[in-house]
């Protein structure tokens, strides 16, 4: 078993329609800059967004210095993909031997990397670290009808793929490169349930996911629309059922 450090780590953030969120997202990354002592880049996907994203990163000038680095790449995708989608993308280009997806509204700051002792200490190479929001150790600032519907969402992830995790859904997600690119390139579902997919698919790899504890705080202005989003999700879940059970999914399909 071979243990490692990240010598350069790729923060990869799906943004959609997330202007009002961008100096939220910059102050977070120069608390991150200033702690972080290995290598870095930072990857925003603007994933089909008709507001002005895009423009106000270039605006920022902490971000035009860290473009000048090298430490920063825009992706403009002409159209909405989808979270999954966007994270495709960012994956695809990143150059770090790390990468760590995360949200926008910074509802876990990346600086949560530096409380997991495994990542500190050297972790086994081959594994995927993903946050938890159930996990006994993790902190949440949330409204109770949320934590619900996760709770309730998780059960039907169980039941209609055999994921037997406690949160699948949580954004704060750290791979080696080389899984994360693995799987990411086979991703079929581009939408909300792609975490889903992701883990089966490195369940029937046989790749080792362990759960982290991670300080979670709710954020306004959420995309997810949960009626109409509920229904989606759970159409895309027994999608992946049937492609399971009768269609011999294949880690390897793409």
């Amino acid at each position: 078993m071979t243990y490692t450090r990240i010598n350069k780590l790729s923060l990869v953030f799906p943004c959609y329609n997330e202007e009002k969120r961008i100096p939220l997202m910059e102050e977070a990354m120069k608390e991150f800059v200033a702690q972080w002592n290995s290598g870095f880049e930072i990857i925003i996907v603007s994933d089909g967004s008709t507001d002005n994203t895009v423009e106000m990163i270039n605006q920022s000038t902490f971000f035009s210095e860290l473009q000048d680095h090298q430490q920063l790449l825009i992706i403009d995708l002409p159209i909405n993909t989808g979270k999954g989608g966007a994270l495709k993308a960012g994956v695809i280009n990143a150059t770090g031997d790390f990468i760590l997806t995360l949200d926008a509204d910074i509802s876990t700051h990346p600086l949560q990397l530096l409380r997991w002792e495994s990542v500190l200490k050297g972790f086994n190479n081959n594994e995927v670290l993903i946050g938890a929001r159930t996990h006994e150790q993790s902190v949440l600032t949330e409204k109770p009808h949320r934590k619900y519907i996760g709770y309730v969402f998780n059960l039907l992830v169980r039941l209609f793929t055999g994921v037997r995790f406690r949160d699948s859904q949580c954004g704060f997600k750290l791979y080696p490169a080389h899984i994360a690119r693995n799987l990411f390139e086979q991703l079929d579902e581009h939408g909300w349930v792609h975490d889903v997919e992701l883990l089966m698919r490195a369940r029937m790899q046989k790749i080792t996911v362990r759960e982290m504890p991670v300080e979670w705080i709710v954020k306004e202005g959420s995309k997810i629309r949960v009626i109409r989003d509920s229904i989606i999700m759970l159409l895309t879940l027994i999608r992946l059922s049937i492609k399971v059970r009768l269609f011999s999914f294949h880690p390897h399909e793409k």
